[in-house]
């Protein structure tokens, strides 16, 4: 749906990957993420799960941690794997995370919505550079 989706989607099947809630939720408490917004990061994963993106499936409208960017980083790279040297998790994280940090984050025009860029919308269908008349076209 969106160009950050399958980033996102990877950054969360890393970030689970064999570990508990609680030693995550433990981690994130030690970073200095408070309960709250664990319990908000962990609405945001729900939400990017049951939508399979950032926008909602209904209305294609964008949604957003309810957490600041700091405090979600810092959650990301709370995981313990981040620190085992065996572990890809760094590596997903490190490659991964800063391409979409910002369109996490980003609730501006053209982010808010999918939609076609010339209806001021992003979209992970069709190029951005992609105009109503290439649609006709193709039609």
């Amino acid at each position: 749906m969106s160009y950050e989706a399958p980033a996102l989607f990877l950054i969360f099947q890393a970030y689970f990957q064999g570990k508990d809630f609680m030693v995550l939720r433990s981690a994130a408490l030690a970073s200095g993420a408070t309960d709250d917004e664990w319990k908000k990061f962990l609405a945001y994963v729900a939400g990017v799960y049951g939508n399979m993106s950032n926008y909602h499936g209904f209305g294609d409208m964008k949604f957003v941690p309810e957490i600041s960017m700091a405090t979600f980083k810092n959650i990301i790279y709370s995981n313990p794997l981040y620190k085992d040297q065996d572990a890809c998790y760094r590596e997903v994280i490190d490659e991964l995370y800063p391409q979409v940090e910002v369109e996490i984050f980003n609730f501006e025009s053209p982010f808010k919505q999918l939609n076609f860029p010339y209806k001021e919308g992003v979209t992970g269908y069709f190029g951005r550079n992609m105009t109503e008349a290439d649609l006709d076209l193709v039609s």
